[in-house]
């Protein structure tokens, strides 16, 4: 047996880009915990690459850095063109920013 749709929302109602997800998440108070949690770990991983890319002078790490400096680049220029800034650019920058401060902090430390 189907469950029925919740009132007001059809089938066309559910998400299917990512900025329709990012709404949905961050409509539903219960999903909350887990986009800080996610927001952290994304966070870590790309203080880890910034430091084992530029403090390390790895070249792997140097080859991560690029490839997600262009994937960062294509999506804001896909959203600006699209009709502004907007919640996926401003997710990708301040990734960016917290990754870099976090790798700041951990260079600050003495943990790299």
């Amino acid at each position: 047996m189907e469950t029925p749709p919740e009132p007001g929302r059809g089938p066309d109602d559910d998400p299917r880009t990512p900025r329709d997800w990012l709404r949905h998440a961050l409509r539903e108070t219960m999903l909350w915990p887990v986009l800080g949690v996610v927001a952290m770990v994304a966070t870590t991983v790309g203080a880890g690459v910034l430091l084992f890319a530029i403090a390390g002078r790895n070249l792997p790490g140097l080859a991560a850095l690029v490839i997600l400096a262009a994937v960062s680049i294509d999506v804001v220029q896909r959203e600006v063109r699209g009709g502004g800034f907007g919640l996926l650019s401003g997710l990708v920058l301040g990734l960016w920013a917290t990754s870099t401060a976090a790798a700041l902090a951990a260079l600050a430390i003495g943990l790299y």
